[in-house]
């Protein structure tokens, strides 16, 4: 009884494991700055696809090098597990923003700006909007302080395709100046300017 039980519990877990398909698709919401580096991609769990999000945003500081948009973490569906991007060293995490149960993330959207020149303070990413599989759309709500009212263009939708509508993971573009270990190092402009976050890719799974 015991051996068909183990039999048994295989074959569930092999189904599971069939059913689930992380593919080689991946949407890129158009960014208007590509500044910095394309750091690791980060996958939610076999069986699971992002179900929700959070960011990690700078408020604006007067007289100073601001970056807006600083990582983003994927919230995955049926676990206490992030899939997280690479990650600025400035800002705060925002809430979570998430989608309904039983329903996940199939499109995104980025608000970026473009590069301003050797002599201005650049910025990236200033925001982030997903839509759910249902239409429900998760956007945060603005937080004093935020750059996002009056600089930035939003992109079109990157929309995960019907053989694999949901997102399962991302990877982003950081522009910092050197971290510890050298990870991410670039030729500063004129002023040692950094712009964040730049660039979001998102992983498209069969859920």
């Amino acid at each position: 009884m015991a051996k068909f039980a183990v039999s048994a519990l295989l074959f569930l877990i092999a189904q599971t494991t069939l059913a689930y398909n992380a593919t080689d698709i991946v949407i890129r919401p158009n960014s208007l700055n590509r500044r910095g580096v394309i750091g690791p991609g980060r996958l939610c769990p076999k069986g699971s696809v992002a179900e929700g999000f959070r960011m990690k945003m700078e408020p604006y500081r007067a007289l100073d090098d601001n970056s807006a948009l600083n990582a983003v973490r994927l919230i995955c569906s049926g676990t206490e597990t992030e899939a997280k991007s690479t990650e600025g060293h400035r800002g705060e995490w925002t809430e979570v923003a998430k989608c309904r149960k039983d329903d996940f993330i199939s499109a995104v959207k980025i608000k970026s700006e473009h590069w301003l020149g050797w002599d201005r303070d650049d910025l990236g990413a200033l925001d982030l909007e997903a839509e759910c599989s249902s239409g429900v759309r998760l956007r945060h709500r603005r937080r004093p302080g935020w750059i996002t009212a009056r600089r930035g263009v939003w992109s079109d939708e990157a929309r995960c395709p019907p053989e694999a509508p949901a997102v399962c993971g991302l990877k982003v573009r950081l522009d910092e100046p050197g971290r510890r270990g050298g990870l991410f190092e670039r030729e500063p402009d004129l002023k040692s300017d950094s712009a964040g976050l730049t660039e979001v890719q998102f992983k498209c799974c069969e859920p």
